[in-house]
């Protein structure tokens, strides 16, 4: 009997799904470039409300619940996140891109190549691959799980850049105590108040985007130093230096995907950055 092959907007339909699934899972992502080499792994746990574990060589990196987000900078300090910024810590591909309604393909698919889907294994599972890209001679190639819809694969033309999930486990129910940070925090005060709260936010979101326009004026410049740099720490020390920002806005400026510094991201840059400083959010 022949099997139906889902439309991509199925398959995404499934993906966005995914987010309120309890699961966990491996994930390792892999660039054979001789330059610059890279060999992520991590050991990640997902709930509904977009819940997340994140671990890195066996320690905890990222920790999203329903009353705090915190995540490790590449000082090793787990700071409380006050902006919608991933530190570069969790690298260019990491298990937040593999499910949910933010996940890479969700985010990359709106104006993107989309090949017809076919059927395939990995590992063992089920599986849906599609080529996806700006056009099909440079696409890559990704694979969606059937069960879970979460992506079970990425692969550059290639394969010079590979993410593959692997032990992939389905939970009842995952422990409050998964998505809970309980250890100390780096450069954190006792202040509760919603407008202090919304004002450190606006003030954190505000100075990384100061830090990302100025990134993207200068861009060769930020190029530059990045690669003249042998550690992630190095390299955020020297663009703070660069750009005469603080080192949490460095470190944004280094989780900046290559496509953001085309000149319609840097027009939304500016935008976002004339309505923030135009309108401050209200004092108490």
């Amino acid at each position: 009997m022949d099997v139906r092959v889902p439309s991509w907007i199925e398959l995404m339909g499934r993906q966005s799904a995914a987010g309120a699934s309890f699961l966990s899972a491996s994930l390792r992502f892999t660039v054979a470039d001789d330059a610059a080499p890279v060999d992520d792994r991590f050991r990640f746990w997902h709930g509904p409300q977009n819940r997340w574990r994140i671990e890195s060589n066996d320690e905890v990196v990222y920790v999203r619940g329903p009353d705090a987000t915190v995540l490790r900078g590449s000082d090793g300090q787990m700071r409380r996140q006050v902006a919608d910024i991933v530190l570069p810590l969790l690298g260019q591909v990491n298990p937040l891109d593999l499910l949910g309604s933010e996940s890479m393909l969700m985010k990359m698919s709106q104006d993107a190549y989309i090949g017809p889907a076919s059927s395939v294994l990995v590992d063992g599972r089920p599986g849906w691959s599609v080529p996806i890209g700006t056009s099909d001679s440079d696409a890559m190639t990704v694979v969606l799980d059937d069960e879970t819809g979460m992506t079970l694969r990425m692969e550059s033309a290639g394969q010079i850049a590979v993410a593959a999930a692997s032990d992939i486990s389905v939970h009842d129910e995952l422990a409050d105590s998964v998505f809970t940070w309980d250890g100390t925090l780096a450069d954190t005060d006792d202040r509760s108040h919603r407008g202090d709260r919304d004002a450190d936010r606006h003030r954190a979101r505000l100075d990384i985007l100061t830090a990302i326009h100025r990134a993207l004026d200068r861009r060769d410049e930020v190029f530059e130093v990045i690669a003249r740099s042998a550690e992630p720490s190095e390299a955020a020390d020297a663009v703070s230096r660069l750009l005469d920002v603080e080192r949490t806005s460095a470190e944004a400026v280094l989780a900046l995907q290559l496509r953001r510094f085309s000149t319609s991201e840097r027009a939304k840059v500016s935008t976002e950055l004339d309505e923030m400083r135009r309108d401050p959010p209200p004092a108490d």
